[in-house]
């Protein structure tokens, strides 16, 4: 369920298509298909599940080839969590900025990072050069407090090739984030090398360390255990603008946030990172943000769930964890081997037993299905009851019913919805569950080759330009359109405000806990209309 950036979608597409899936999708274990084994592995899934990069239609990062200067500023700004901004640079080249990507690189641009070419260019499709990112770098680190000193030059066996231009880069190398590259006697500055995008990333995590480090946080004192009156609406937050825009204008409707942040390693190490703006946004308007762990590996998932004392370590990294100031966890653990159920169960159990005395909230994410099957490494590992019985909330995937790599179809019916819910109440009390809302849709070709996720609030736009007439389908509830272009037929579904609708008459139906929503972001206005009316009746 979760989609993202690059190249690879035609730039027409840009503006509509999503990220690929950063979860909850049933077709894609790994989220990246090109990274696994890779010595940046886990960096990239850190920065990828941080919101900082993106990966194509393809699934792929492309981790050893040379980053583009575009890309290369786009993940610079996530990092910095830099609002986009509206204004047009007066870079000559500025109509072959992609429109999707042009806010990020015009807040770079605002915030000084990036000055362009003599000759008024910004040269988005080129490579950037070592020098060139060691100067956006060491601007950044001396926004942060950071120090440009000459003396930085002779750590570099080549310093004396380093451009005078280029010296803001020594403030990089006094952060720390640039460390330099294998060299005879000391390493090497290699000003006119490229960089890998793997590369690239390893040194932007470096940057969002010495950022965190930087900037002062505000540690909440512990208070009790939220208690929610009403239907719990919660949301997955990825660290993205539109995510961002839409929290500050409409997430004080919501009870909780889920940010979409961690990892956990085979030995029980969590890999990820905070987001500062979200964290400040949630303490400021006092609403529970939540810390995700998202684990969508068979052998990973399989390999921890056999470690006690990996699952003790990564318990025991949680507990600092919230004293950042999260309210509680998520666990999103998706492709567990159907063998390691007890496993599963256990460790949840462990984790709600540690956590809950000490004040913080302890939710699950699970598929969704409408029986019990014991042999599935999708569902088979989720023992609905054991595990409902010891979290506080549990959210229900209530989505990808069709999904991107098969046939087209609704993305959550409400025949399918209700008949999960069916089975799903009779294992766990209903209270407890949260109803999963997709804000996504997919459009699938008649090759089933280049499918793609689409953003509920673009889905419309991307009817309007292919001259397509879009039907909002009674009998499941959600919009369809179809259109040719090339010879290929385009399917597509999506929800909208009236399938959300649909969905919140079945928790009031079903005396549900509430909804979780993937994600905030895609979603339009009055899909925060149609849940202040439903909380409005609630009161």
């Amino acid at each position: 369920m979760r989609r993202s950036l690059a190249y690879i979608v035609v730039v027409l597409m840009l503006t509509w298509v999503l990220p690929a899936p950063l979860a909850h999708a049933q077709h894609d274990p790994y989220g990246i298909s090109d990274v696994k084994g890779h010595w940046a592995e886990s960096t990239i899934y850190s920065m990828y599940y941080s919101g900082v990069i993106d990966v194509g239609t393809d699934l792929k990062f492309r981790p050893d080839e040379p980053i583009t200067r575009l890309d290369f500023t786009v993940f610079t700004a996530r990092t910095l969590e830099l609002s986009s901004s509206d204004e047009e640079p007066a870079f000559s080249d500025w109509s072959e900025v992609p429109e999707a990507f042009r806010g990020y690189v015009a807040a770079a641009v605002r915030e000084g990072l990036i000055r362009g070419y003599p000759d008024g260019t910004f040269k988005p499709g080129g490579h950037i050069t070592r020098a060139e990112m060691g100067v956006i770098f060491g601007r950044a680190a001396i926004k942060l407090g950071g120090k440009a000193e000459a003396r930085y030059i002779h750590t570099f066996e080549d310093g004396d090739e380093i451009p005078a231009w280029a010296m803001d880069a020594m403030a990089a190398v006094r952060a720390r984030i640039i460390l330099g590259k294998p060299g005879v006697a000391r390493v090497r500055f290699a000003p006119n090398d490229t960089t890998t995008r793997a590369e690239a990333v390893t040194m932007l995590q470096r940057l969002m360390e010495f950022r965190a480090e930087r900037i002062p946080q505000t540690t909440p004192s512990q208070t009790a255990p939220p208690r929610f009156r009403g239907p719990v609406l919660s949301a997955y937050y990825v660290n993205h603008d539109d995510a961002y825009a839409s929290l500050v204008s409409y997430g004080t409707t919501l009870s909780m946030v889920i940010y979409v942040s961690y990892t956990i390693g085979t030995d029980g190490k969590l890999h990820g990172y905070d987001s500062p703006r979200t964290l400040s946004w949630a303490r400021e308007n006092n609403v529970p943000l939540l810390a995700m762990f998202a684990n969508h590996n068979l052998e990973q998932n399989s390999a921890f769930l056999n470690n006690t004392n990996a699952q003790a370590q990564a318990i025991a990294e949680m507990k600092e964890l919230m004293k950042r100031g999260y309210s509680g966890v998520n666990l999103d653990f998706e492709y567990v081997p159907a063998q390691d159920r007890s496993r599963m169960t256990a460790f949840v159990q462990q984790l709600a037993a540690e956590l809950r005395p000490l004040g913080y909230l302890v939710t699950i994410s699970v598929p969704a299905k409408t029986r019990e099957n014991l042999e599935s490494n999708w569902v088979g590992a989720f023992d609905y009851a054991a595990i409902g019985k010891a979290v506080d909330y549990v959210a229900i995937m209530t989505y990808d019913q069709h999904w991107r790599g098969g046939p087209p179809g609704p993305i959550a019916s409400v025949s399918w919805v209700e008949s999960v819910l069916r089975y799903a109440t009779g294992e766990i009390p209903a209270g407890k569950i949260l109803l999963g809302i997709p804000s996504y849709g997919y459009v699938w070709r008649s090759d089933n080759t280049g499918n793609i996720s689409i953003a509920a609030k673009n889905a419309p736009l991307l009817a309007q330009e292919k001259g397509a007439t879009v039907i909002f389908d009674e009998t499941v509830g959600e919009n369809t359109f179809s259109y040719v272009e090339g010879g290929i037929k385009r399917t597509s579904y999506y929800p909208d405000h009236r399938s959300l609708a649909l969905k919140l008459d079945l928790v009031t139906k079903y005396g549900l806990g509430g909804t979780a929503m993937w994600r905030i972001g895609y979603e339009t206005s009055e899909w925060w209309t149609v849940k202040q009316e439903f909380l409005a009746k609630k009161k």
